[in-house]
């Protein structure tokens, strides 16, 4: 078995044994305590824990090059764990707080279920009753939930304007406008319609410029090229910067493919764009993660800011922010975070990431982090929405 072999089958046992968990977790918890007979009980387990077939049966698809059942079966995948994502945070939620109750009472010398009547075992009487009314709760908000944020992530991305004050900012600079797009994620549920609709909401802004933040495709030039194409018709120029999306499917054929339809594509490279005198300079690296895995044989290094009188670094990650403040950049431009996509990540992503969501000042550089153009995976945005961010510098006084 080679390195390559390896990983994959690694990949494959990983992600198998952690939907495993996952989905026997929500089946003990919502179809083990119910009161359903045969053959109902059975059928609802299978369902339960049919997504643990998945990653095989996705690798099999892939190897035998059904492309079609296979983008079938992927987005299939993704509306599950979707919809299990929800099943299982409200089941969890649901177990800690009857935990907690039970060690409060123990405290007060009250139990609140007595004698047999456990969490996990031996449940009778009005402690099973209780059960079956939270588990039809947690079905029915879980259904709802998921409802909403299906529909919230298939609506055209909200215009988010963002004004960034700049002191001794030059005169030919202020009121410039960048617009951001990050994380569109292009594949068989992002395609060429949503594509066009982006691109006619940055032409109706009329930027300066457009930046691309990376993760733009989910797929092969062979596979996405013709969709992808529909970007040529941007008005503005175009920058775009790796992230780490692209080196799953072949970032450097990506870059190729978009200097053709004329996207700048800086690659540990700079440009410099002059209006009324000024200078701005625009600077972007390859995704970091990517590189430390080094992925693509790639590096990265940070292009000087000097030559300009404004500084722009474009960088999937938001991590780069703390070496590219010490370089004298004034604003590092990022996505990847998703700002959590859909509850409760979005609660919990600012203790995985920095600078996970929004507006950020940091040693005397803004950072912006883009909520996503699109979503990946789960088709779910529930609390942070897709957005196209207009960014505006204005001097300060």
């Amino acid at each position: 078995m080679n390195a390559k072999e390896l990983h994959i089958t690694m990949l494959i046992t990983v992600t198998t044994l952690i939907l495993a968990g996952g989905t026997f977790f929500i089946g003990w918890r919502l179809v083990g305590t119910s009161n359903l007979s045969p053959p109902w009980k059975p059928f609802f387990w299978f369902l339960v824990m049919l997504p643990v077939f998945f990653p095989s049966v996705l690798f099999a698809l892939k190897a035998l090059h059904m492309e079609a059942w296979f983008d079938r079966l992927l987005a299939l995948s993704f509306l599950v764990t979707g919809f299990f994502s929800f099943l299982l945070v409200f089941a969890i939620f649901r177990d800690a707080l009857l935990v907690g109750f039970n060690m409060i009472a123990s405290v007060t010398g009250k139990m609140a279920f007595a004698g047999k009547e456990t969490i996990f075992a031996g449940q009778t009487g009005s402690f099973r009753y209780l059960f079956r009314i939270s588990n039809g709760l947690i079905v029915v908000t879980s259904a709802l939930l998921f409802g909403i944020g299906v529909f919230q992530a298939f609506r055209t991305p909200q215009i988010k304007p963002v004004t960034i004050l700049i002191d001794d900012l030059p005169a030919g600079l202020d009121g410039f406008r960048i617009v951001q797009l990050s994380d569109i994620h292009l594949d068989v549920m992002t395609g060429q319609n949503a594509l066009e609709k982006i691109v006619h909401q940055v032409n109706e802004i009329h930027p300066d410029m457009t930046v691309i933040t990376g993760d733009l495709v989910d797929g092969s030039v062979k596979k996405l090229g013709h969709d992808a194409q529909v970007l040529k018709n941007i008005k503005s120029p175009v920058c775009f910067v790796n992230g780490n999306h692209e080196y799953y499917f072949g970032a450097k054929a990506w870059d190729q493919f978009l200097e053709t339809i004329g996207i700048t594509v800086l690659d540990n490279e700079k440009t410099i764009i002059e209006k009324d005198g000024a200078r701005l300079m625009i600077a972007g690296i390859p995704d970091i993660s990517m590189i430390r895995r080094r992925v693509g044989g790639r590096t990265f290094s940070f292009p000087e800011a000097n030559g300009a009188d404004f500084y722009i670094l474009l960088s999937h990650q938001p991590g780069a922010a703390f070496k590219a403040a010490e370089m004298g950049y004034d604003l590092q431009l990022s996505g990847h975070t998703h700002g959590g996509q859909f509850f409760p990540w979005n609660l919990l992503i600012k203790y995985v990431q920095p600078f996970s969501k929004g507006l950020y000042h940091y040693k005397g550089m803004w950072i912006y982090t883009s909520q996503g153009t699109g979503f990946w995976g789960p088709p779910v945005r529930l609390g942070p929405v897709q957005e196209i961010t207009v960014l505006t510098i204005r001097r300060n006084g």
